[in-house]
């Protein structure tokens, strides 16, 4: 084969294969740039489901606190008005995410309706003015526990398994990105040693027409360089965006963990109240016993004035025989004549004091009649105020019940809201690999543009020897 057709041939190879690579080069990239936006718009709808899930745990605690601490319940009742609410029905009419998110968010929606249909229910049910009053709050918070925080889990079980199927899909297309990256570096290392081989086996073997292949050798090199530069400037641009998405994630970590905390302060304040209720409960039976102890008492003291009045009666009855008596001896007397005047006196005596009895003894009855009904009535009262104890702990008992089962909710809640935030944590975590891997991969782009600009530095310096 003569020279000039190796010549020739040799300027074909190296042309096509710098004509492949920046092709390949193009399109990988544009892959490259597509895959990532894919990452990202998947990252951000896991950010924002992960921060509606937070808002409707704030919708869910708006309600807690309303139950607790008698404060009036502002939330939205319409399911399309919320921002995941919009993001469904958008979502189901645009139709723009895999089979597999649409069947989630298809199994979100009737559940979503359902956590805003039960708290209208609630508030207009039991509440006055959006504030539940102290007599209505124990069917609301029966009506909050069977309802609307099954409702909730549900809703944030729906949510995780769109969030893990997000998260499925990032790391499919982070491993794309991963393996487009390392074709395309590949590719570009392989190609510049072949065409490196080429272009010294051409020259060594040539000797006409070399300085024209090593014109068109520069024009190549030129190309390796302006392409590793734009790649390498693409590269910092992408590095950047993806530093800043890890900063947004550390901030949502952060909002995360003041909702836990709030949450945990929750917790603590429903404890609280149910450890009040159940010394309110204890000191409401202690005033039942104490009415029943009163109560006994009472019918005691009813039995012994009794007593009192059937001795009272007895007194009086002696009193009348005495006066009987008196009245007899008296007539005796006066029969007697003057021997029986000193007895006659006497019996006077005698009948006026059993006169005197009598009458003493009527009014010790009376008093004592008296005493007796109002110890009676007093009696009646001490027995209806025991039922009404009694009513009252029957009542606190069953708040106490009911605030235990808010206690255990609002635990669970508490353990949900931490196993999210390990979640986002952990998201957090693969960000931050993304953003180093596209700083090195950055980095291997500089030396790469660093490389290419010597390779050219040194066909020039050839070229114009």
């Amino acid at each position: 084969m003569k020279i000039d057709k190796k010549i020739v041939l040799g300027f074909v190879a190296i042309t096509g294969m710098i004509v492949a690579v920046t092709t390949t080069s193009f399109f990988s990239f544009n892959n490259f740039v597509k895959l990532f936006n894919q990452t990202q718009e998947k990252i951000q709808l896991a950010k924002f489901t992960t921060e509606k899930e937070i808002d409707h745990l704030m919708w869910a605690d708006n309600i807690s606190k309303g139950l607790i601490e008698e404060k009036a319940i502002n939330i939205t009742f319409d399911p399309t008005a919320c921002g995941i609410g919009k993001w469904i029905y958008q979502s189901l009419q645009d139709k723009n995410f895999s089979p597999e998110v649409m069947k989630h968010i298809h199994e979100l929606e009737p559940v979503h309706k359902l956590l805003h249909e039960s708290g209208k229910e609630l508030l207009g049910q039991f509440s006055e003015s959006n504030i539940i009053p102290a007599t209505n709050r124990t069917g609301a918070i029966n009506y909050y526990a069977q309802h609307t925080a099954l409702h909730l889990l549900k809703v944030r079980e729906k949510v995780g398994n769109i969030k893990e199927a997000l998260n499925h899909e990032v790391t499919g297309l982070n491993q794309s990105v991963a393996n487009t990256t390392k074709f395309v570096f590949t590719l570009l290392i392989v190609v510049s040693i072949v065409a490196i081989l080429a272009s010294i086996f051409f020259a060594v073997t040539s000797a006409r027409g070399l300085f024209k292949f090593a014109q068109n050798l520069l024009q190549s090199s030129d190309k390796v360089v302006h392409t590793s530069q734009d790649i390498a400037s693409r590269n910092q641009e992408l590095a950047s965006r993806t530093e800043e998405q890890a900063s947004s994630l550390e901030e949502t970590a952060s909002t995360l963990e003041e909702v836990t905390a709030t949450v945990k302060q929750t917790t603590d304040n429903t404890s609280k109240a149910s450890k009040l209720t159940k010394e309110v409960l204890d000191n409401a039976k202690e005033g039942s016993d104490t009415s029943k102890h009163v109560q006994t008492a009472m019918n005691e003291i009813t039995t012994s004035s009794q007593k009192i009045a059937q001795i009272v009666d007895m007194v009086d009855e002696i009193a009348f025989q005495t006066n009987i008596l008196a009245i007899n001896a008296a007539i005796e007397a006066a029969k007697a004549g003057d021997l029986g005047k000193g007895f006659a006196v006497v019996a006077i005596e005698v009948r006026d004091l059993a006169q005197r009895s009598s009458d003493a003894a009527k009014d010790i009855k009376g008093l004592i009649d008296t005493s007796i009904g109002k110890v009676e009535n007093g009696s009646m009262l001490v027995k209806s105020n025991g039922e009404k104890l009694e009513e009252i702990t029957e009542g606190i008992q069953k708040v106490n019940d009911i605030m235990l089962e808010i206690s255990a909710a609002t635990n669970q809640q508490y353990s949900a809201i931490q196993q999210i935030n390990i979640a986002v944590t952990q998201i957090d975590t693969v960000t931050q690999d993304n953003s180093r891997m596209v700083e090195e991969v950055a980095h291997f782009s500089e030396n790469m543009n660093g490389v290419a600009q010597e390779m050219d530095q040194a066909i020039k310096n050839n070229l114009s020897v």
